[in-house]
């Protein structure tokens, strides 16, 4: 998929939030505070943009099969997952659904607000957010720390390697550290399920789906795989799991979800067997569809590639 530039983010910034601001795209959301890359069309305030597109302050951003990466001026850096939505602030997001990876910048905290909770990530912290309903939030941290708060008050302080799900049902708050992978789990072979109609037209994404589905099955004991609906996550009573490893195959998991792999879909050339629609013109990375400039046969059908790269 597309990547965020180890370097020179600034000055692109700077020339997106110019560009905004010159063409007089400065909506109702308020001022420019970074933009989002993607190779699959995504919504930005349910207009439908292709490549990339800057956000502006409080704007809700949608993806559909592919993730979204977002690079704010505060330095934090968003992975929004497959199927996913969230609104964004320079210092805050809030998740409708269904997974949020977020990266702080050492230079200041970041907060995200989802299913009634809010998630205060310290400086430099690191850290993924699952929910798909209105009442219950997954979160683990890969580094850094977090305290969870719900109605102002401190329910959960986890550090590095740790998961926390928080939920509260008919009233009852509920804080549990082993659902957690569980949860993310089952959100992620829905986002797995989604993403592998997409092989209709890239025939390569089933059996990577495939593959990972059967390692968060395995992960499980087969707990996942045998609740292909809801309802079993909400009983009280976990199976038994080995939940360090479920976490570790969820990890392995989003990883996978947010490579570049998915983006393989053939070179554009009209004989080619993953052809798919020459997208847009990127002004992120200065193509549209087909291989970036430089490259000349495709790596999935090895043939000649007659797409033509933008200027």
């Amino acid at each position: 998929m597309a990547r965020l530039p180890r370097s020179g983010f600034l000055p692109a910034l700077a020339a997106a939030i110019l560009a905004a601001a010159s063409a007089g795209a400065l909506r109702a959301g308020g001022p420019p505070i970074g933009f989002a890359v993607s190779d699959d069309p995504f919504y930005i305030e349910g207009a439908e943009t292709f490549g990339n597109g800057t956000i502006l302050e409080g704007e809700t951003v949608v993806t559909n099969y592919l993730p979204l990466r977002i690079a704010l001026s505060s330095g934090a850096k968003l992975a929004l997952g497959p199927g996913s939505e969230a609104a964004v602030w320079r210092e805050k997001a809030r998740l409708v659904g269904v997974s949020l990876d977020v990266q702080v910048p050492q230079s200041e905290p970041f907060t995200v607000e989802s299913g009634g909770v809010e998630l205060a990530l310290d400086a430099g912290s690191h850290a993924v957010v699952f929910s798909d309903r209105p009442d219950l939030t997954s979160v683990w941290l890969d580094s850094g720390a977090l305290r969870a708060f719900v109605s102002g008050q401190q329910v959960a302080s986890i550090g590095a390697g740790q998961a926390v799900t928080v939920s509260q049902v008919d009233g009852r708050l509920r804080v549990n550290e082993q659902r957690a992978s569980l949860e993310a789990g089952r959100i992620q072979i829905r986002q797995l399920r989604h993403l592998r109609s997409l092989g209709v037209v890239r025939p390569a994404i089933q059996p990577r789906c495939d593959a990972l589905l059967r390692e968060l099955a395995t992960a499980s004991n087969g707990a996942l795989e045998a609740s292909p609906n809801d309802e079993k996550a909400e009983q009280s009573a976990l199976p038994i799991v080995d939940h360090e490893k479920m976490l570790a195959a969820a990890r392995s998991v989003h990883r996978a979800m947010l490579s570049g792999y998915w983006a393989q879909a053939g070179c554009g050339s009209p004989d080619c067997v993953h052809r798919e629609k020459v997208r847009s013109p990127n002004d992120f990375h200065g193509w549209a569809g087909g291989l970036p400039p430089g490259r000349r046969s495709c790596e999935l059908c090895r043939r000649p590639s007659e797409a033509v790269a933008l200027e």
